[in-house]
């Protein structure tokens, strides 16, 4: 398991943090690697929008561990993990598993009869987020 330590994705990708096993073993290099197969990937297959696992070093979208996971006391951050940010500074846009009020829109786009749960949040607006980020 790998967490960024010294920032979030988009600050790996311009130099600024590293990926960290929990031993110490760098994997920034190989992050970065795997991000932009990533994005070749994505675009090659014209990929509009990416639904990615939120709080990943890899995937996060909107949150990250700030440093050790398995920490005594985790901290998470605001920002994206490797492949997230590399994907959505190129333009491709990234979305959480716990953007439950857009993932509503995205199923009633693919299934004309779906019935949109009008009371679904996103991940940034639900308690737990807006209560750790001291959001006002």
């Amino acid at each position: 398991m790998c967490d960024i330590h010294g920032g979030h994705g988009l600050d790996v990708l311009e130099g600024r943090a590293r990926v960290l096993t929990e031993s110490g073993k760098d994997w920034t290099e190989g992050m970065i690697r795997a991000s932009e197969k990533m994005l070749q990937i994505a675009l090659d297959q014209k990929v509009e929008l990416a639904i990615m696992m939120d709080v990943s070093a890899a995937c996060g979208s909107q949150v990250v561990y700030s440093g050790n996971r398995f920490a005594e006391h985790k901290v998470h951050q605001i920002g994206a993990g490797v492949c997230g940010a590399q994907l959505m500074r190129n333009g491709i846009k990234v979305i959480s598993q716990r953007d439950f009020a857009s993932l509503e829109i995205v199923n009633s786009k693919l299934d004309p009869e779906y019935i949109i749960n009008n009371d679904a949040l996103d991940h940034h607006e639900n308690a737990w987020y807006i209560d750790y980020f001291k959001i006002t």
